[in-house]
């Protein structure tokens, strides 16, 4: 259970009761589209990527999961968000949005505030060996990515 509130950057979701780390958080839902179908309807902002050429338009309220360079969440597959240690209740929920793009030139100023920011959220193509090494220790990079 989650719910959508004020964030430090803008809106976030927040848990609504503890999970363990290894439990799932939730599984996103929305509308699956191709990628030029999203980039024609201007919602690509709002999408997921799950798999190549492959978006899923967000339902609320995961469209807000914010980014973190140091998440407490992240993707088991294409669409299933579980902790990656245990979350209390009323924190808020990221994740590491290079762990689902494929696109090498897509980037975005980081402002998640972790002490370990990288200060720009990159591709998962575009990532360094070692962050590449550290995200997939944990498992939060689906199978169809990290073999680009």
């Amino acid at each position: 259970m989650v719910r959508l509130a004020p964030a430090a950057n803008g809106q976030g979701v927040f848990a609504e009761r503890a999970y363990a780390a290894g439990e799932v958080i939730l599984v996103f839902t929305g509308e699956e589209l191709t990628t030029a179908e999203a980039d024609r309807r201007g919602v690509r902002h709002h999408c997921l990527d799950i798999g190549p050429g492959r978006q899923l338009f967000v339902d609320p309220p995961a469209r807000f999961l914010n980014h973190s360079c140091d998440p407490n969440a992240g993707l088991r597959d294409a669409v299933t968000l579980a902790a990656v240690r245990a979350i209390a209740e009323g924190e808020e929920i990221s994740f590491d949005y290079s762990t689902c793009v494929p696109d090498p030139s897509w980037t975005l100023e980081c402002r998640c505030g972790a002490p370990s920011c990288r200060g720009v959220v990159a591709a998962w193509p575009a990532l360094d060996a070692e962050t590449k090494r550290r995200l997939l220790a944990l498992r939060i990079v689906p199978a169809w990515l990290s073999n680009l």
